[in-house]
């Protein structure tokens, strides 16, 4: 979440890592509002999206964006640069085979190992409830 205080000061503070049953728009949009629900962050007061250029995402008549944007007109939807940046990263890092060959063993040992994806699962479950309780959800 990217916030500007009294100063104009940005800041930028990530709500956690969570997973979703479906990629569908409405199925991320339902996912969003309930983290901004437990984060006591009311959608009215969104003024800005940042998305990939996935048709779920920036779609124009049904995607998260357009669903978000008629219950909050000023949240206005952007193509997000860190996305774009980092998209030209990995571009750029495979021509590098000591890069390449290090990502390509951290995918395979979380991927290919169950009790690594089930301690990755159940992190991400702390992360949320330590969320919320430190928000007072």
């Amino acid at each position: 979440m990217l916030w500007v205080d009294e100063s104009y000061n940005v800041h930028e503070d990530p709500l956690g890592i969570f997973q979703i049953s479906s990629c569908t728009a409405d199925s991320i949009v339902s996912h969003l509002k309930d983290v901004l629900v437990c984060c006591m962050l009311p959608l009215n007061q969104c003024r800005g999206q940042g998305y990939d250029g996935t048709a779920a995402m920036s779609g124009r008549f049904n995607g998260v964006s357009t669903q978000i944007q008629q219950e909050e007109p000023r949240a206005i939807p952007v193509h997000c640069l860190a996305h774009s940046l980092n998209l030209c990263l990995q571009d750029v890092c495979k021509s590098f085979r000591s890069v390449t060959d290090a990502l390509e063993l951290v995918r395979e040992a979380v991927n290919k190992s169950p009790k690594r994806a089930e301690i990755f699962n159940k992190k991400q479950w702390e992360t949320k409830k330590q969320l919320c309780l430190a928000t007072g959800i």
